[in-house]
């Protein structure tokens, strides 16, 4: 038997190339074998009914072979899509004379004598009822356009061989139940609600990712399940919604045609070899092409701009279609099955739904259609561009469910969207953003609709989500000609250097920042985003300095009248007065910040400002105040989904004011292990996955050794949110400074700054700057600019003069609690 044909339904149950299909079905097939064998022979009937592709006809053919060996009746197949007249063929097949042999036909005529129907006790299994029957030109009586209503007589006539004690089994796409059936919905398979590295056993175990495997292991045998696959294959079951024709489907397109294409395809991208093609051309003829109105082929042309699937409301604006014709071309795709619904979120213009629309997995092409142009890809990003803008808008304003619902269900589509209105204009040659652009005219280019999207979509990530691990700024930022859309992007670009700990590389960009704002009065708006990235990169050379620039920050954001992004730099001030050992102040500063949040509703704010004077609590021996600020902190997280609590415990252990990035990255892995451990105890519904430890676990992975990161996720596990909240109030930074210091000279070593003294001591010993940046944990060029910096201040021009002074100074001695030599020979 080919694959078309195994794909096209038109085979023995007895045969089937992934003889897995019906994992996690032991559940429904028991309780339809109940059914089937109840002694009330007036109700041996039962009707399957689901959307294409949900399992109907593998489950009946299970629970087929389970009657038979459990009766010793006689089981016959009966194929209604494969007869001209399936009606005819049916009364042909219930008239016919018994026979005793266990026989099962794949939709082949039966007539008198056949050995097709065996009376009282026998199963009839009837596939397909209400698929169209193939054309039979000329032949009468036949009734192939309303496949509903040949169902209805189809199952008329099951219901009255029911009737006189023969068992039916149907199967059908509409709940058709007549009377004396009884009516069972098949569903999707369960899929993770999470994954991570710390229980890949555990993952395997979850039906629709067994089934997945189980697919790819009948086409490559011994094929072994890495822990970083396994994630991959949990995001893809979640994708797929658990649909058992199309988790076998993406088995075998990602068997033979490589993952990358499967994860194309999925994603609606452009893809290698044409992922959409590739993924049609394996699912083989799916019937006749259905004729569809003007109307609803132009919303099933534009539905596939929408990677992960979209609201009706996004749909509807995108396509252009009036609302007064929308409703009808919607429903007519829903009925053909050309498009799916699901009770996962959506994000919209006033908060979010509980709908969401999908096109199935290998369907129409990817907005290939005569309406889709260039223009419908400006209105999608546009569209999102206001959802980002609306949704950040109510996490402020204290709406913070609705907002953060909609900024995590359309995180795909926003991304997408910053690619968009990020793209250059086709006259001029693509750059990266990151790269210093000439100057030009300050004119408009355009690029205001991308900056904003791309700040929103950062406070998403960074706000909401939790802070990453040396993660890199979003694909498709632009490239402005403005002074003002210069200093934007140099402040978005700084701060993905503050999170990688590159502070070096974001002081220096923050330099070109602050003379834009400076020669351009429009661009003064940013100066309390500007000091408070400076303080953040500034504290780890200079503690006093940076704490400071924080304490300007906040002067300044209010000033503009900003109380939300005062609090959130308050919060970076608590606990860097915390991590130099100053706990008091920081409690008081804590303490401040909350009254205000609670009266805004910030959960966010108010949660994180908890969780700070938990950490400060333990760090002070009171346990029992810890425990109630921490639960009062879950209390407020909890309600806004699973990504918050994460989001809140990853801003604490990733914070760029914790020196080291290897040290963050292994406080990050541990709460994501405490977090994957308590993850069964937040709310999240089961069919809406937010992977929320998953998207975190690539930023985290980076800088560790994978033996070390599978380590500290089982650590945190161990430990769970609360012991992991005291690991992180075990560190402490130097002993607390007095608080008239001189500031301008906190941390330096002589003319230099403490890093810049780090380095001239390894370049002492002998180290190349690579070998620097890999002890220092900091990147190569980062190190060449140290080493410049120090040439000017030492008036040396070159590195033996830097050994030199090393050797002549008191440098060593002058680094005082964290000396310099140790390092060297650990």
């Amino acid at each position: 038997m080919s694959q078309d044909e195994w794909q096209s339904g038109s085979y023995s149950f007895e045969q089937t190339p992934f003889p897995a299909e019906t994992v996690g079905r032991e559940r429904e097939t028991a309780e339809l074998l109940t059914l089937l064998t109840r002694e009330d022979p007036g109700r041996g009937g039962v009707l399957l009914y689901g959307p294409p592709g949900i399992g109907k006809t593998r489950l009946a053919h299970t629970v087929a072979v389970a009657y038979a060996e459990q009766t010793g009746g006689r089981v016959t197949l009966f194929d209604a899509t494969a007869h001209a007249d399936p009606e005819a063929a049916l009364a042909r097949l219930l008239t016919a004379d018994p026979a005793p042999a266990v026989t099962v036909e794949a939709g082949a005529e039966a007539g008198a004598g056949a050995g097709a129907f065996a009376g009282p006790g026998a199963l009839v299994l009837a596939d397909g009822l209400d698929q169209p029957a193939p054309a039979a030109p000329g032949a009468p009586g036949t009734d192939h356009g309303r496949p509903g209503a040949r169902a209805t007589r189809l199952l008329s006539a099951l219901a009255a061989a029911a009737r006189a004690g023969t068992r039916v089994l149907a199967t059908a796409r509409r709940p058709l139940v007549p009377e004396g059936f009884a009516g069972r919905p098949v569903t999707a398979l369960p899929v993770p609600v999470d994954c991570t590295a710390l229980d890949p056993d555990g993952l395997s175990r979850v039906p629709s990712v067994r089934l997945y495997l189980a697919c790819l292991r009948a086409l490559h045998p011994g094929l072994p399940a890495r822990e970083h696959d396994l994630a991959q294959t949990a995001r893809i079951c979640a994708d797929l919604g658990g649909v058992p024709g199309d988790l076998c489907l993406a088995a075998r397109v990602a068997g033979w045609e490589g993952p990358e294409v499967l994860r194309a395809a999925l994603d609606c991208g452009p893809g290698p070899a044409a992922a959409a093609g590739v993924v049609r051309a394996y699912r083989g003829a799916g019937g006749a092409e259905r004729r569809l109105g003007p109307v609803a082929r132009r919303l099933l042309d534009h539905a596939r701009l929408f990677p992960g699937g979209c609201g009706p409301e996004a749909l509807r604006e995108v396509s252009g279609v009036p609302l007064a014709a929308f409703p009808a071309a919607l429903a007519e795709l829903l009925d053909h099955h050309l498009l799916t619904s699901s009770g996962r979120p959506s994000g919209r213009l006033g908060g979010h739904s509980r709908a969401r629309l999908h096109v199935p997995f290998g369907g129409p092409p990817p907005g290939q259609g005569p309406s889709v142009t260039a223009d419908a890809r400006q209105a999608h990003a546009r569209y999102y561009a206001r959802v980002a803008r609306d949704a950040v808008a109510r996490v402020l304003a204290g709406d913070q469910l609705a907002g953060v619902t909609a900024l995590r269900a359309e995180e795909r589509n926003l991304r997408l969207a910053l690619e968009t209105l990020g793209a250059p204009p086709a006259c001029e040659v693509p750059g990266r953003a990151d790269e210093p652009p000439g100057r030009r005219e300050d004119t408009d280019d355009g690029t205001d609709a991308a900056l904003d999207l791309a700040e929103h979509l950062y406070f998403s990530l960074y706000t909401v989500a939790g802070s990453g691990v040396g993660a890199a700024p979003p694909a498709g930022l632009p490239r402005p000609v403005t002074a003002l859309g210069r200093a934007r992007l140099g402040l978005l670009l700084a701060a993905s250097a503050v999170r990688a700990g590159d502070f070096d590389a974001a002081l220096s960009r923050l330099g070109q920042v602050a003379e834009e704002v400076a020669a351009h009065p429009a661009a003064d708006a940013l100066t309390g985003r500007l000091l408070a990235l400076r303080g953040l990169a500034a504290h780890h050379d200079d503690p006093g300095r940076g704490l400071s620039l924080l304490h300007r920050a906040v002067v300044r954001h209010r000033e503009d009248g900003d109380e939300a992004a005062a609090s959130g730099v308050e919060l970076e001030v608590c606990l860097a007065e915390f991590l130099d050992g100053r706990t008091d102040a920081a409690t008081r500063t804590a303490l401040a910040v909350l009254p205000g949040a609670l009266q805004r509703r910030d959960l966010l704010t108010a949660g994180a400002a908890l969780l700070r004077l938990s950490l400060f609590a333990t760090a002070d021996g009171r346990t029992g105040d810890a425990a109630a600020y921490c639960e009062r902190a879950l209390a407020a997280l909890r309600g806004l989904g699973a990504p918050a609590v994460l989001g809140a415990f990853l801003n604490l252990a990733g914070t760029p004011l914790r020196p080291g990035i290897t040290a963050r990255a292994t406080a990050a892995a541990r709460v994501l292990g405490a977090f994957s451990a308590a993850r069964a105890g937040l709310p999240g519904a089961p069919d809406d996955p937010d992977f929320a430890g998953c998207l975190r676990e690539s930023e985290v992975r980076g800088p560790l050794a994978e033996r070390d990161f599978v380590t500290a996720l089982r650590e945190g596990a161990e430990a769970g949110l609360p012991g992991v909240l005291a690991e992180l109030a075990a560190y402490r930074g130097g002993p607390p400074r007095p608080e008239n210091h001189d500031e301008a000279d906190a941390g330096r070593t002589g003319p230099l700054t403490r890093r810049q003294t780090e380095v001239s001591l390894l370049i002492a010993d002998g180290l190349s700057n690579r070998q620097i940046a890999r002890r220092l944990e900091i990147s190569e060029w980062t190190v060449v600019n140290h080493v410049r910096e120090t040439m000017k201040k030492l008036g040396c021009t070159s590195r033996v003069g830097i050994a030199g002074w090393v050797h002549t100074s008191a440098a060593t001695e002058a680094l005082g609690t964290a000396p310099a030599r140790p390092l060297l020979t650990s």
